[in-house]
């Protein structure tokens, strides 16, 4: 700090310039990445004075012909040297006007020489452009590097930091040398590489402006061309800048080199584009093979890929890997088998497959009637079939059966009803399947009640979980009513609350859905946050047999509460109701003398007061 007049001698000259731009340095904002001598205000001596002689800008002013003076760029006020500002600046330097800088707000530093000329920097070059704008500046967002490889490059190859137009338009193609192709049809909106691609942006962000024009021009691209962990961009699949369908590159260039779809060394059509269309590639090609060259070849009876809802493909996948087989098992679909061998057979997966009986592509059968049984189940049972005997009533298997095979346990329900009638006649629907509890051929119940019945269960109250105390097995139906456990709850329920079910979970005997849903004209007002049970109860025996008074809650009533004639809380308030009755005809179903009193007034308590309450 400069206290004083500045003495003649050329020591103290020196100290003066170096106190003075030790302050600027201080106060500038230069950046801390820079290249630059340290300096604070505890600096003195041969060091800081070695320190501003690195200063690449103030030794070019002090060297300058003639040399400039302190005081020519900065202010002294109270022996202090102030920082220069950009008008002190351009005294000297009028061919630099604030050109690119001029419309950043007038209190802004940016409109300072010293934002971009560092004069505590041991170079003489602008601070990078980037290190300023690689944030938002105010109202300017964030720009990039043109090349980010080159993040450092010139701005000045396009910008005038110093001149009016502030921008200079370069061609890109004198930087840009590749070729476009397929952009320069006639009728395409493309006026130019600005058309795509922005000036501070990253070359790979115009990619994703593909559909900007392809899903409106006459080039029209669907939305299902492009979708995650696939054809994620137009770009995956086209070449950039060499649209044309000569340079779009193959399926299996860079992407699908190992798919190798079904049978196509020997035909054609199964290869990528015979099946796929370019542009809906998962959509189409599923539809391929029944519309254009499979439509006669499959009944209409196969069923359908669950996915894909086609039916081809369900058997047929169409990209095999190495040592695939031709179709998939039946078993893939039809879950009810482990494999095609135990669908019929059973657990030990030793039975015939699928195809043994079946057509693979119409299903139908390959021998009918008695025939299909005898093979597995006569008297030299195949792979360890044996013939079902062990009740005299169940030794005919086309009594259940039928005359046509079904698979294993999955025979005719109605068979067990030809002899069953008393059963049947009552059987609930989730019940209709008799061996699904019962052995078909032992007719002893195999399964319990929890195989099927498994949430029911699993929530069950311990009192609750022998089923065919409350429930008919085979009907299903309620045979003994809750009252005849419950009952203390039956003899104190309200009369519609005496089916125990609407209530409660039968099960469980959880309260499964809250008094408003019942009483929802009851769930608003006054009262709605308050639980019912603090007034009414379901049922006894726990619980206020009747609600109790009001002022059990509400005490201290103040004001026109207080008069006797008030205390009946129901003559004016609704227990349910969102307020209490205001009208004056309300009052006046009591105060009937008081008919003719300020006949006007809409509503009494405009000036007789009750108050409020808790």
């Amino acid at each position: 700090m400069i206290r004083g007049p500045v003495r003649g001698s050329a020591a103290r000259r020196l100290w003066s310039v170096a106190t003075g731009v030790l302050w600027l340095v201080l106060a500038s904002c230069a950046d801390p990445t820079a290249e630059q001598p340290e300096l604070s205000r505890g600096d003195r001596g041969a060091d800081a004075v070695v320190r501003i002689q690195q200063s690449a800008m103030h030794t070019r002013h002090a060297s300058a012909k003639p040399p400039v003076r302190c005081e020519g760029c900065h202010e002294v006020v109270g022996g202090e040297y102030l920082r220069a500002r950009s008008w002190q600046c351009q005294e000297c330097h009028p061919a630099a006007p604030l050109a690119i800088h001029a419309t950043a707000p007038v209190d802004s530093a940016a409109r300072e020489c010293w934002s971009c000329h560092d004069f505590a920097s041991a170079s003489e070059r602008a601070t990078p452009c980037a290190t300023c704008h690689a944030k938002a500046q105010g109202t300017v967002p964030a720009i990039g590097p043109h090349d980010p490889k080159t993040p450092n490059e010139a701005c000045g190859t396009c910008h005038r930091p110093h001149q009016q137009p502030t921008m200079v338009t370069k061609a890109c193609e004198s930087c840009h040398r590749e070729p476009v192709s397929g952009h320069d049809k006639p009728g395409i909106p493309i006026t130019g590489c600005g058309s795509c691609h922005g000036y501070h942006e990253q070359a790979v962000v115009a990619s994703g402006r593909c559909t900007n024009c392809h899903r409106q021009s006459r080039a029209r691209v669907p939305a299902t061309a492009t979708f995650p962990q696939g054809h994620v961009k137009c770009v995956t699949c086209h070449r950039q800048h060499r649209f044309v369908k000569t340079e779009v590159l193959g399926c299996r260039d860079e992407c699908h080199g190992k798919q190798v779809a079904i049978s196509e060394s020997k035909v054609k059509e199964h290869r990528c584009i015979g099946c796929h269309d370019h542009h809906d590639v998962r959509a189409s090609a599923p539809l391929s093979c029944e519309t254009t060259c499979h439509a006669q070849k499959i009944s209409p009876k196969h069923p359908r890929d669950p996915v894909t809802k086609t039916r081809c493909i369900g058997c047929h996948k169409p990209h095999l890997g190495p040592g695939a087989p031709l179709a998939v098992a039946c078993s893939s679909c039809h879950k009810d088998a482990a494999s095609d061998r135990a669908f019929h057979q059973g657990a030990r997966n030793q039975g015939p497959e699928c195809r043994n009986c079946h057509k693979p592509h119409d299903f139908a059968l390959k021998a009918t009637g008695v025939a299909l049984c005898l093979g597995c189940h006569g008297e030299r049972p195949f792979s360890g079939a044996k013939t079902i005997r062990t009740y005299v009533k169940h030794d005919d298997c086309f009594a259940c059966h039928g005359d046509t095979v079904r698979h294993q346990p999955a025979g005719p329900r109605a068979t067990c009803a030809t002899c069953h009638t008393d059963k049947a006649s009552v059987v609930r629907k989730g019940h209709v399947r008799c061996v699904d509890c019962h052995d078909p051929h032992t007719t002893k119940q195999q399964n319990a009640c929890a195989t099927c019945h498994a949430n029911e269960a699993g929530i069950a109250r311990k009192d609750h979980r022998t089923c065919i105390n409350c429930h008919e097995p085979h009907g299903g139906s309620q045979k003994r009513a809750c009252g005849s456990c419950h009952a203390s709850e039956a003899a104190t329920a309200p009369p519609k609350h005496q089916q125990c079910t609407n209530c409660h979970d039968q099960h469980s005997t959880l309260v499964k859905k809250p008094c408003g849903e019942c009483h929802a004209d009851r769930t608003t007002g006054v009262h709605a946050p308050v639980s019912c049970s603090s007034c009414h109860r379901p049922h006894g025996p726990n619980g206020p047999a009747a609600p109790p008074v009001c002022t059990t809650c509400h005490k201290d009533l103040p004001l026109m509460h207080q008069i006797p004639q008030h205390k009946d809380c129901r003559s004016c308030h609704r227990s349910h109701g969102a307020q209490p009755y205001r009208q004056r005809a309300t009052c006046l179903s009591c105060h009937k003398d008081q008919k003719d009193h300020e006949p006007t007034a809409a509503l009494c308590i405009g000036c007789h007061n009750f108050g409020g309450g808790t």
